[in-house]
């Protein structure tokens, strides 16, 4: 801890870091960095230590950038998905049309299912709908409703449709909101 003291010259800093991970963890993180050079050693700890206490005016921000970043992959699940079904309807039949259509509700239903179970781990309350098996709910429909309508549906339309929430996973990648940081 005198090497972060030295090098930030703020007793803050000291404090912080004891109150968020202990007086044990300098002696561990020592430990862990005496093969590493001088340098090194005081880049990682001035990174551990340097972790700041979010406030609740903070965790307000990152909520409402959450629910931003949650409804824009739920758009983005919806497009994916219409894209998919007119791709469907153009080179396939009815039967997949339906099956696809099928599939993608659910895909779209565990998306959002899956959006809230994240929400329940950022918030640390493990109680809800979504925390639980229930955010696994469409993978069973999907299995359940193929199952007892084979004569009116195909599985893999039907999974195509379903796996139209993970190429909206992917266009995330293009969402540079996601990366910036916003001031309000």
């Amino acid at each position: 801890m005198n090497v972060i003291s030295a090098q930030s010259g703020n007793a803050e800093v000291e404090t912080v870091a004891n109150e968020v991970f202990g007086k044990e963890f300098d002696n561990n993180l020592s430990a862990l960095t005496e093969s590493q050079s001088e340098s090194d050693q005081l880049y990682w700890k001035g990174r551990i230590y340097s972790k700041r206490l979010t406030t609740e005016e903070d965790k307000v921000r990152n909520k409402k950038s959450f629910d931003n970043l949650r409804f824009t992959f739920v758009l983005d699940s919806l497009f994916v998905s219409f894209i998919g079904l007119a791709l469907v309807w153009l080179f396939g039949t009815v039967k997949d049309v339906k099956s696809f259509a099928l599939g993608s509700t659910l895909g779209l239903g565990y998306a959002v299912l899956l959006g809230k179970y994240v929400e329940s781990i950022g918030s640390g309350s493990q109680r809800g709908l979504a925390s639980g098996g229930l955010r696994f709910l469409p993978v069973f429909l999907i299995v359940l409703l193929y199952g007892k309508n084979k004569e009116e549906l195909s599985i893999i339309p039907e999974l195509l449709g379903f796996s139209t929430y993970q190429l909206a996973s992917l266009l995330q990648i293009f969402n540079k909101s996601a990366y910036s940081v916003q001031e309000d």
